[in-house]
């Protein structure tokens, strides 16, 4: 058992003065009523430049055996972790996730051992998949998930059932050019020339997704802050080959540098720069 000290908070909305416990490895809080707060207070304040590090292969599915509204919902448990991985303890995860007990049951069934590992009753993300902080392995595969956004995105959701919609911006994590956000074969490669572009006919094909049309649909009603989260595109500039693209807004999702031209010409292409910026490019 962690190193205890109590710490004393005021709610900046309510005015609401909180005594809560803070451990060594990890906050876990005295009542149920606290716990709330603190998640919420979590959740208020989050900075869309705070990110989580995911850690995988490229050109691999690996999110394959894992149901997608279980796959989202790993992806917003991950964005409540620490330094040290620790994200919350087992019965935060009802409400936390907004999930009923069989929708429970089936989390902890997916995850504990696999990317979830439970310590008496804390839980810990499992390293060689998630951190905080620096990286750590400079030869791995990773990617920065923004906290801030995926959280608003998984809270917008009217439904549990939506979960399953959202899944699919990260299904296409390890299908992205580092650089560019861009769906592609070719992760790495740096050259515009040479991205091995992937239609989003073919990306849903690869994942085992024959009704492509809907999904895109409903993919392109999540905004934040007026921004799409994922653009299509008949053609992206005079390089690319005929056939309709897409591109994940790297508010949502990014690896490469954010000091670079290409993070720039990115954003451009979910504002109201877009037209201009597209019209320069042919």
């Amino acid at each position: 058992m962690g190193e205890r000290r109590r710490t004393f908070d005021v709610d900046k909305e309510t005015g609401e003065y909180i005594e809560y416990i803070e451990w060594r490895e990890g906050d876990t809080l005295r009542s149920k009523e606290q716990r709330e707060w603190f998640f919420d207070r979590m959740e208020r304040y989050a900075d869309k430049t705070d990110f989580v590090w995911l850690k995988f292969a490229y050109n691999k599915d690996f999110y394959a055996p894992i149901s997608p509204e279980n796959l989202t919902r790993l992806i917003y448990f991950t964005t409540f972790c620490n330094d040290e991985c620790y994200v919350m303890t087992d019965k935060d995860i009802k409400s936390m996730l907004g999930i009923n007990p069989n929708q429970v049951k089936s989390f902890r069934d997916a995850f504990f051992g696999r990317a979830i590992i439970k310590d008496e009753e804390r839980l810990y993300l499992k390293e060689d998949l998630f951190g905080k902080g620096k990286i750590g392995e400079p030869d791995r595969d990773y990617i920065r998930l923004f906290t801030g956004v995926t959280r608003q995105l998984y809270k917008s959701c009217e439904t549990t059932s939506e979960h399953a919609y959202l899944s699919y911006f990260f299904r296409m994590i390890p299908f992205v050019n580092r650089q560019t956000n861009i769906l592609c074969r070719s992760q790495q490669e740096q050259d515009r020339e040479h991205i091995a572009y992937m239609t989003t006919t073919e990306f849903f094909t690869l994942i085992g997704k024959t009704h492509s049309a809907r999904i895109k649909a409903q993919l392109q009603t999540y905004r934040i802050d007026g921004e799409l989260m994922i653009g299509f595109f008949n053609k992206l500039d005079i390089l690319t080959p005929k056939g309709k693209y897409a591109i994940i807004n790297p508010i949502l999702y990014y690896g490469g540098d954010r000091t670079k031209q290409n993070y720039a010409d990115i954003r451009k292409l979910f504002t109201d720069e877009k037209e201009a910026y597209l019209s320069s490019q042919t």
